[in-house]
């Protein structure tokens, strides 16, 4: 019995750390809320600490990214493009590779443009690396899970990236 005490006590605190590092979902749902409300409002601090370097490096390098997002911005101002909503589905999936954590959580986003309202469904990818604090979204629009898995080692092979919907 005292083998078993033991050993309980000293695993607890190993699953619990484990536990520990699911993110619980309304702050994420609170975080990523703000995240794509940066986006319609083009606030370049929340978008670049949040948006993974991987997207980042597909338009090039910061500066280029910044220009772009910029850009788009002010075709949706000029456009009169509204963000209403962003919601999220009921559970986030988390799991854990060896380097990195990640989740998928499925969004709604609800825009309106002029008189005309439009819900636009998809999924974000949410990726840390153990060590860091900070959460990275990758918009699932453009990712697929082979993607996934080239740009992430430790992506899980039995994790499917959600297809997207038009």
């Amino acid at each position: 019995m005292k083998t078993f005490a033991l050993a309980f006590s000293l695993l607890l605190p190993v699953a619990g750390g484990a536990l520990a590092d699911k993110p619980k979902q309304e702050d994420v749902e609170r975080e990523l809320r703000s995240y794509i409300s940066a986006v319609f409002r083009a606030d370049m601090g929340p978008i670049m600490k949040h948006t993974h370097e991987r997207v980042i490096a597909m338009v090039g390098d910061e500066a280029t990214f910044r220009a772009e997002i910029e850009g788009v911005f002010e075709q949706g101002k000029n456009a009169g493009v509204k963000l209403v909503s962003a919601d999220f589905g009921k559970e986030l999936d988390y799991f854990a590779g060896g380097e990195n954590e990640f989740f998928l959580i499925e969004t709604t986003i609800v825009v309106k443009v002029g008189d005309k309202e439009s819900a636009n469904p998809g999924h974000q990818l949410g990726v840390k690396k153990k060590a860091d604090k900070v959460w990275k979204y990758i918009d699932c629009s453009s990712l697929t899970t082979e993607l996934a898995q080239e740009w992430f080692s430790d992506f899980p092979k039995d994790k499917k990236i959600p297809k997207q919907t038009p």
